[in-house]
């Protein structure tokens, strides 16, 4: 009897302990939800993606600042594009920044360290917010802000990288390259140059690959389209002009369809060090170094080396397969060396990479749809990683006679690559 008093009373001691517990951790719960929603920082929540005009006023400077047509642009105090992610960053601060403390209001304290201060508007389905940025504290690099509404009656401490952009001046928030777009936007691009147009498409591989191509005979030279988006989205403007008047044909035009919206850019040679930039998405005109043009003049458009797409890193390839009529040899990469799994697992780094190296580089002299007589040397055959790491792609071609080389429905004729295989697939 007294063991079974001593039982229950354990278990309602615990039962108690346990509800003690649950109202504490309840109480702390509630309390981090309470810094949460007040960390929130403004009234009312919204999507920032639904917030496209900001009004920043200061003792210095106006700066407007609305989205048109995916692009942020500076309307105030001049019309041009502004730098995307720096206003995206100012978007998403305005929204949530990092608040590290909350300060009782007094009116003490806001005449102290909000003068000079400086105000910022936004509007979001048709409700006006208002932010006042005070003083930055040097010791602690923390904001002073004040919400201008009866809800809100506090000052918020805010960590000083949250509004960083928002000191920014105009010019210093101007786009200072041609574009800011990223190339997976792109899905058409019109070159002219020398008397000819090229019609560029682009064709997806997997999420992060793909090739740019101008019909079924011709692929588009990887190297001269990353030369050209970094030209566009790279290299600095030396100067903007708003009115010029120049009287010359375009050493070149360029017409991106950036989410299927047609943006032309044409280049006109001024001298021989600079060239001025028409944009049609922006009103001022650009002047920039010539040297910049001098990687879209220097390359060939069309595409000349075989692999350039499907061998852009050669790190990714994992296994090679070599087969002749009679012998098959297969190579594998473990731990980043290359090994003969056909004979004892003999290491063959140096040779394979030297394979692999020559077949990214390597030029076709010239393009044949079928060949009189041939004959197969080796048929090659290569595993990719793709940018996802569980799933591949095979790369398969033929090398005939020995200087030929069927890729598709393509037989190229190149430079001779039979002494390199010799050396792959020897033993000894």
């Amino acid at each position: 009897m007294q063991e079974s008093r001593f039982t229950l009373f354990i278990t309602f001691t615990l039962l108690v302990l346990t509800l003690l517990l649950a109202i504490y951790f309840l109480k702390d719960y509630f309390k981090t939800k309470e810094n949460i929603k007040e960390k929130t920082f403004l009234e009312k929540k919204f999507n920032p993606k639904n917030l496209n005009e900001i009004y920043i006023y200061s003792q210095n400077e106006k700066i407007i600042i609305k989205k048109e047509k995916d692009f942020w642009y500076i309307v105030y105090p001049f019309y041009d594009l502004a730098y995307a992610y720096k206003i995206q960053d100012i978007v998403d601060n305005l929204y949530q920044p990092t608040v590290n403390e909350t300060l009782k209001f007094s009116n003490d304290l806001y005449n102290q360290v909000f003068n000079p201060k400086k105000e910022v508007f936004f509007k979001v389905n048709n409700y006006l917010y208002n932010i006042e940025i005070g003083q930055k504290n040097t010791i602690t690099n923390e904001y002073y802000v004040y919400i201008k509404t009866p809800k809100v009656d506090k000052i918020f401490l805010v960590d000083y990288f949250s509004y960083n952009y928002l000191d920014s001046s105009a010019n210093e928030l101007r786009l200072t390259k041609i574009l800011n777009i990223d190339p997976k936007d792109i899905s058409k691009i019109i070159i002219n140059y020398n008397n000819k147009q090229y019609d560029i498409n682009k064709k997806e591989l997997d999420k992060d690959n793909f090739i740019w191509y101008l019909d079924n005979d011709n692929l588009a030279s990887r190297v001269y389209i990353e030369n050209l988006f970094a030209f566009l989205n790279n290299y600095e403007v030396k100067k903007f002009m708003d009115n010029i008047n120049i009287i010359k044909k375009p050493i070149l035009s360029i017409t991106v369809y950036y989410k299927q919206q047609p943006i032309n850019i044409e280049l006109i040679k001024l001298n021989s060090n600079e060239i001025l930039v028409k944009n049609s998405i922006r009103k001022p005109y650009m002047i920039m170094d010539y040297n910049y043009f001098k990687n879209l003049e220097d390359f060939k458009i069309i595409e000349d080396q075989i692999f350039s797409y499907d061998l852009d890193n050669i790190n990714n390839v994992e296994k090679i397969i070599l087969k002749t009529s009679n012998y098959s040899y297969t190579f594998e990469k473990k731990d980043n060396k290359w090994f003969n799994i056909s004979y004892k697992d003999k290491e063959k780094t140096s040779d394979v990479n030297i394979f692999l190296s020559t077949l990214s580089t390597l030029k076709y002299k010239n393009i044949y749809y079928s060949l009189k007589d041939k004959y197969e040397l080796y048929s090659v055959e290569l595993k990719i990683k793709l940018s996802d790491d569980k799933k591949y792609r095979i790369l398969k071609f033929f090398l005939y006679n020995p200087d030929n080389l069927a890729k598709g429905n393509k037989i190229y004729q190149i430079d001779n690559l039979k002494e390199q295989i010799k050396n792959l697939i020897k033993i000894n």
